[in-house]
């Protein structure tokens, strides 16, 4: 009879993990799909894109720009000062 709770212990287990590793894959989803809406709306808004394609099937570039707007994507910038924090308070 322990031997029946044990089994069904270790099942209930494994499918605990599996929706879990879904449940992971899911929010990963989600969170690249924002990070390019992100990026692929404003782009547009500043007229950077030319092409508006599906957000599947965006990649975004590390630098847009034109002669008005020159946007960093995921890239540092060294500079020569500190610029202090300021608070709006």
């Amino acid at each position: 009879m322990s031997r029946h709770y044990t089994d069904d212990g270790v099942i209930l287990g494994r499918v605990a993990i599996i929706i879990i590793i879904i449940i992971i894959i899911i929010v990963i989803i989600i969170i690249i799909i924002i990070i390019i809406i992100i990026h692929q709306k404003p782009a547009e808004a500043a007229e950077l894109i030319e092409n508006k394609s599906p957000y599947y099937k965006y990649t975004p570039v590390n630098v847009l720009e034109n002669d008005n707007f020159k946007p960093y994507w995921n890239r540092s910038i060294i500079m020569d000062k500190t610029i202090p924090l300021t608070d709006p308070t």
